[in-house]
């Protein structure tokens, strides 16, 4: 008997880096997807808490409640190994089904010029600040498979 997989691809980097534009593309035509964007649940949390918390704990329900959707994304500003770790931990500790479950962290490489030119107009408030600052680590693929065997690390420019 075959098990169905659940896929869960994580999108790791800087504002306007082309997370979005990656999942709108690569999982647009995926019938049975979720997308749980970080950037818009944040603008939806009436007090100050931790965004990756919050996002987890909403993924994770959808996960629970929508058993014939078989792919995940998690779309948001995470760029460091902590957050990396912390969002592996969170769902590998929540998530026990039969299913087997793939985990991708999907890198968009360092390239702050660019983002800052892709940033221009996107919003009403710009990332200008946060892609100049912002620390970006390239996921640990030794840490992470500590955490969970079935994970992988993608990198794009």
């Amino acid at each position: 008997m075959t098990k169905n997989k659940l896929k869960i691809h994580i999108l790791c980097g800087l504002p306007a880096s082309g997370k979005t534009h990656f999942s709108n593309h690569a999982f647009g035509s995926v019938r049975d997807r979720t997308v749980t964007d970080f950037d818009w649940l944040s603008h939806q949390m009436k007090e100050e808490t931790d965004i990756i918390s919050f996002g987890l704990k909403h993924t994770i329900s959808c996960i629970k409640s929508k058993s014939h959707i078989k792919v995940f994304i998690l779309d948001g500003l995470f760029t460091t190994n902590v957050q990396y770790e912390k969002i592996l931990r969170g769902l590998s500790s929540e998530i026990t089904t039969d299913e087997t479950v793939e985990y991708t962290f999907h890198f968009w490489e360092e390239d702050r010029e660019a983002c800052l030119w892709n940033d221009r107009g996107r919003r009403e408030k710009d990332s200008i600040d946060t892609i100049r600052n912002c620390p970006l680590e390239k996921p640990d693929l030794g840490l992470l498979k500590k955490i969970n065997e079935n994970v992988s690390v993608k990198t794009h420019n």
